[in-house]
């Protein structure tokens, strides 16, 4: 029986959703999943469903293998809506860049879906020491990051 799972390193898809850098690093995965959802809830005329379907996925997408892959009668049932409101709300969150859809990419025609975390990641470990190092003050945030939000992804101490 072939596996049908393609590795997580060989899917360009991960590297363009900012998703390879996260893999394995659970702690700066979640932080840029709740960053995700918070983008979500700030997007102006998003319908409640999409909302729904954004926090749904924020719980099921796993920083060991970046994508969920769900049949959308699955999602229709965790929601309490039907099929057609679930590719619809799909579709609003792909428009504000929240999530891409591969459609029918996985077994018996199953979508995978990702979150769009490029922007919610912190830049290269370089960058972000520098700045640290700097403290700028007109720059609260680095990256999208506080300073000890970085300092507790790094598994320091947030003193």
């Amino acid at each position: 029986m072939t596996d049908l799972r393609q590795s997580p390193a060989s899917d360009p898809l991960l590297d363009r959703l900012g998703l390879s850098t996260l893999l394995g690093h659970e702690k700066a995965f979640t932080s840029a999943k709740l960053k995700a959802l918070d983008a979500a809830a700030q997007t102006p005329g998003l319908p409640p469903t999409a909302y729904q379907l954004m926090m749904l996925l924020v719980i099921k997408v796993w920083p060991t293998q970046g994508y969920y892959r769900p049949r959308v009668a699955t999602l229709a049932r965790y929601l309490g809506v039907s099929e057609q409101a679930v590719r619809r709300a799909s579709v609003r969150l792909e428009q504000a860049s929240l999530i891409h859809v591969d459609r029918q990419s996985g077994p018996n025609g199953t979508n995978r879906y990702f979150l769009n975390l490029s922007r919610f990641q912190p830049r290269t470990e370089t960058e972000v020491a520098v700045s640290l190092i700097e403290k700028k003050p007109d720059e609260t945030y680095i990256a999208g990051f506080t300073e000890s939000e970085l300092r507790f992804i790094a598994g320091g101490s947030d003193d």
